[in-house]
Formats: structure tokens, C-alpha cells, sequence
């Protein structure tokens, strides 16, 4: 990564600094491990989640596939009055997250658990940022990890105005079905894809009969038949007529 270069990677293993982009407040980095090279540029500096398409300002941030808690610090910075959940099964990834939060003494409900269309217990295979449940990536180990319905979480929240943000290695692909019919009326959603193009395309119709507007933000090819890495963006705000952009 060009923003830290080898030999400071090796001089400093690992950093703590303050961003201007979070108003101050700090981020802790392991500049030895890529994954956190990887997503630090792509959220501090390549704007993976551009907060000016959204159209009002959200009561609770529901951060699924928390990683080391980027996003939500970027959300606390954003929406300092907001509710701040997060989901992250990876146990080394949670504890980094913690840590993150404590750093800026924010109050956030982090919670070590899978999220998924149905509850109960699952084999998760942990593997850094692509850690996923029931996967098979090689020489990762797998344990036994807390799923909840995503969906009745977020009913049960009773929350009029929800930013979502889905990360989850391709659990979203039996999320998105069961959640859509219980966001509430005012809601926005940033989905990482990665499964076929054609499937997508059944959940972005569902989104917009919905109500929602569905940007594609970034798409990137798997290289085989038509999976791919999509980037979405969606609203739903009936006080802006979002389903019209």
C-alpha cells in the first residue's frame, strides 16, 4: 500500500494514529497484516461507503461483518447521536474492534455473533477478512459460532431510521430475502456481493418493488462464469422520494 510504505511497515508493525476523516479520533493498525492494509485504504481513503448519497440521518448504525470496527467509527464520526450495533464473529477480529472503541471511549454494543436468516448455532471458519460461515477456505479452522436471524434483530429494534452495513462473505445472500420486508420505512444499506450476477439481480428487483433505490457503486468480476464482487448502495426514504433517483 502507497500510504505506508515497506520500510515503515517494518519499522512499525504496528500503529495508532488519529484521522481527520473521524475527526480525531484514532485507529489502531497492524501495518503487518495486509487484510488490514487492504481495508483501511478502501474505507479511509477509497470512500467504500460514501455517506453523501444519504438522505437522513439514521437513529441506529447496524454494522454486520464489523472487521476491526472501521465502519462504525466512520459512522460514529458521522452520526455522533446514533446507536451503534456490530456483528463480528471472528473472535481475534472482535477483540481488535474492542480495542478500537476503546481507544475513543465510544458506547457500542459489539456482539462476538454470526448473522444469518435463521438462529442457532453454525461452524464458522476463521480466516482474517474472509472469514465466513460454513466456507471451506483451505487451512482455515473452523468453530462453532452464535448465528442470529438478522431480520427480528432489526424488528425488534423498532428503529425509524436504520443505516445497514452488510459484510458477510456471502451469507447476504439468505440474509437479504428474509430482512427486506422488516426494514423499517426510512432506511439505507451498504451490501458487499459475492455471489452471481443473475442472483443479485432477484434481490435488486425485490429491493425495488420495496420502494428502495439500488446504486451499484463498484463491481469487480470473479473471473469465472458471472460471479462477482458488487458494491450496492440502497435507500429507501419516503420523505425524499429516494425510489425516484
Amino acid at each position: 500500500m502507497a500510504v505506508f510504505a515497506r520500510p515503515i511497515r517494518q519499522l512499525f508493525p504496528r500503529v495508532t494514529i488519529a484521522l481527520r476523516r473521524l475527526g480525531g479520533m484514532k485507529v489502531d493498525i497492524q501495518l503487518g497484516n495486509q487484510a488490514d492494509l487492504v481495508i483501511f485504504e478502501e474505507i479511509f481513503i477509497g470512500n467504500a461507503y460514501p455517506f453523501s448519497l444519504m438522505s437522513f440521518v439514521p437513529d441506529t448504525v447496524v454494522d454486520c461483518g464489523g472487521f476491526a470496527g472501521y465502519f462504525t467509527l466512520l459512522a460514529a464520526a458521522e452520526y455522533p447521536l446514533a446507536k451503534l450495533i456490530v456483528f463480528e464473529p471472528n473472535s481475534m477480529n472482535h477483540r481488535r474492534m474492542r480495542k478500537n472503541f476503546e481507544l475513543n471511549r465510544l458506547s457500542v454494543d459489539s456482539r462476538r455473533e454470526a448473522v444469518s436468516n435463521a438462529a442457532g448455532f453454525r461452524r464458522f471458519h476463521e480466516n482474517g477478512y474472509g472469514s465466513r460461515l460454513e466456507g471451506d477456505e483451505s487451512g482455515a479452522s473452523s468453530v462453532a459460532v452464535q448465528a442470529i436471524r438478522l431480520s427480528e434483530f432489526v424488528g425488534n429494534l423498532q428503529s425509524e431510521r436504520i443505516l445497514l452495513k452488510l459484510d458477510v462473505e456471502g451469507e447476504e445472500k439468505v440474509i437479504l430475502p428474509d430482512l427486506i420486508p422488516r426494514l423499517p420505512q426510512r432506511c439505507a444499506l451498504f451490501v458487499e456481493w459475492h455471489h452471481r450476477e443473475r442472483d443479485f439481480a432477484e434481490v435488486e428487483e425485490q429491493l425495488r418493488s420495496e420502494g428502495f433505490f439500488v446504486k451499484r457503486c463498484r463491481s469487480r468480476f470473479q473471473g469465472y462464469e458471472d460471479f462477482v464482487y458488487l458494491d450496492i448502495f440502497a435507500l429507501r426514504d419516503a420523505d425524499s422520494d429516494s425510489a425516484s433517483r
